[in-house]
């Protein structure tokens, strides 16, 4: 099969990943693509797409499961509203075939590799898509989650003969009876993960109760948690992936912590409850020795007179503290000295210069929203940010 009549796939410039399933499907059969689910290579693969993508600006995360991280893209698609990528997680896939293993009928088993700008499809792609036959693959890991989607395709003209039916029935039973409304929802979610939440109304788990509920099944009772993971930043990413343990230091002002890195220092965290409920955390409300710990942060300054003054507003600048490359600034008095979590407030400012600093976790004051308010700044490079130039060389990691 030609498949240069296809073009290329990947609006969003991605690389070690594949694009799969119904976004092939939908460009395949000149249909409008609803959605983009990628297939990472390899963990660190996913994180780089996730990260780049939240960091960029371009995308927010608007849902987390136990298997995929689902984000809003800033470009609209063909339904008039942000592109919807689904990063998958719960797995690597370093070819295409490892992503078929998975899904559960022949039709969506077609890939485009970002790194190749190719295509990949199962040897039955083409002829079921061509007769609109659903061909199942028992050993896909969510056949319940199939059972679905069996509906959904045979209202877009699928047919699905009774000797496929009678393998996806099979393969429910061989995957065996769900214990608990969490189970039931992740095996609905299928390759989502637990997209859905089913409005069991504190009714203990029964099988009974199971029938009841999904006789009932429609878009009412099935509630999406759809932008409710915007918060998610860069930071939180990697601990979702990778789904290791982590220990946060949380301070009593504002409701934030830091998350202790491997290498000692502290990375600004927000507390939530839904982040509690994603990751293995470990929450300590005091450390030991926290002198030697470090919150990598971001200064802004402008250059007045030579010399580096520490506010882009100079009403505010009223202590007179100025700031050098690579030396440590103390300031134990109100007003404090200030600097970002992350540098996004001062984009768009003209004759701004930033540089990515260090603060001690024993200095600081207080963490108000974006904004951290210390007594000491370790200053690293300090950078043109129209120009995007370094006005001074060194390294950062000298500085903790």
């Amino acid at each position: 099969m030609n498949t240069k009549r296809l073009g290329q796939l990947d609006p969003f410039n991605l690389t070690g990943c594949f694009i799969a399933g119904g976004a092939v499907l939908s460009r395949a059969t000149k249909q409008p693509i609803a959605d983009w689910d990628i297939y990472p290579k390899t963990i660190d693969n996913a994180i780089n797409i996730v990260t780049e993508l939240v960091s960029s600006g371009d995308a927010f995360v608007v849902n987390v499961s136990d298997r995929a991280i689902t984000l809003k893209h800033n470009d609209i698609g063909d339904d008039g509203n942000r592109q919807i990528i689904q990063v998958m997680y719960f797995d690597i896939f370093p070819t295409a075939q490892d992503i078929f293993d998975k899904f559960d009928f022949t039709i969506c088993m077609g890939a485009y590799d970002c790194d190749s700008k190719e295509y990949v499809f199962h040897e039955d792609f083409w002829a079921d898509t061509a007769s609109k036959t659903l061909r199942f693959n028992p050993k896909t890991s969510y056949p319940l989650n199939s059972l679905i989607r069996t509906s959904k395709y045979q209202k877009r003209g699928y047919i699905a003969g009774k000797g496929e039916m009678a393998k996806v029935a099979i393969a429910v039973a061989q995957k065996g009876m769900p214990t608990s409304w969490k189970e039931l929802e992740s095996q609905l979610g299928g390759t989502y993960g637990r997209s859905l939440t089913l409005q069991t109304d504190g009714v203990p788990f029964t099988i009974e109760a199971a029938y009841d509920i999904l006789g009932n099944l429609d878009y009412t009772t099935v509630l999406t948690d759809d932008d409710k993971y915007t918060w998610i930043k860069s930071v939180h990413i990697e601990d979702i992936i990778k789904g290791e343990p982590i220990v946060i230091y949380c301070p009593d002002y504002s409701g934030n912590g830091f998350k202790i890195n491997e290498d000692q220092t502290i990375s600004l965290y927000v507390v939530e409850d839904e982040l509690m409920e994603l990751l293995d955390v470990k929450i300590v409300d005091n450390l030991n020795d926290v002198h030697h710990l470090h919150v990598v942060a971001w200064k802004h300054v402008v250059l007045e007179n030579g010399k580096f003054v520490g506010s882009i507003r100079k009403s505010n600048n009223s202590n007179g503290v100025t700031y050098e490359a690579f030396q440590t600034t103390e300031w134990d008095r109100d007003p404090y000295l200030f600097a970002y979590i992350d540098d996004s407030p001062l984009v768009g400012h003209s004759n701004v210069y930033w540089s990515k600093i260090a603060i001690p976790v024993s200095c600081i004051k207080s963490v108000h929203g974006n904004k951290i308010q210390t007594t000491k700044i370790h200053m690293g490079d300090i950078q043109d940010r129209q120009n995007v130039s370094v006005l001074t060389s060194g390294g950062f990691s000298s500085i903790i």
